[in-house]
């Protein structure tokens, strides 16, 4: 918005999880966007003693609406709210896991190179998904939906070759 300039919080991220990357050297932020401002509506990377790395800088927003998932009712009010992260290494490779409640999704990047992260795929989810949770000896992610009332597990996340 046009006063967004004039807002403290403007483009503020307002972090509703964290996790640390597999090697517990960077630390993962979701970052629900929770002001009615811009700013704030993906993930960030940090260092340990709290110095911003990277954010996808509107990316997931942006794939989200080529694919239909972004919710365009709720762009004035923090629009797709990444409420869940976690991170895991399947195979030989580190993806960090960003889950919309508002897109109903679940992001997936790839995070081998926690400076320069790759965006790989998004997946639909059940309806408000509120956490994920990486299962790498199953090759599966498990996230859970609050809306409706589901889990909502993908199987063979990576080749683990």
């Amino acid at each position: 918005p046009i006063d967004a300039i004039s807002q403290p919080l403007a483009g503020t991220r307002f972090p509703d999880a964290i996790a640390f990357t597999p090697d517990g050297q960077y630390l993962l932020s979701a970052d629900e966007g929770e002001l009615s401002l811009t700013g704030g509506r993906g993930f960030s990377v940090w260092t340990l003693d709290g110095k911003f790395v990277w954010d996808d800088g509107g990316e997931i927003e942006r794939r989200a609406s080529e694919l239909g998932l972004y919710p365009d009712e709720r762009s004035a009010i923090r629009g797709i709210e990444i409420e869940g992260i976690t991170a895991a290494r399947f195979g030989a490779r580190d993806y960090a896991f960003a889950v919309s409640e508002r897109g109903s999704f679940v992001a997936i990047y790839d995070i081998s190179n926690p400076l320069a992260p790759e965006f790989v795929q998004i997946l639909p989810t059940g309806t408000g998904p509120e956490s994920v949770i990486a299962i790498p000896k199953r090759n599966l992610l498990v996230v859970a939906t609050e809306k409706s009332g589901t889990l909502t597990i993908i199987g063979h996340v990576a080749d683990a070759n």
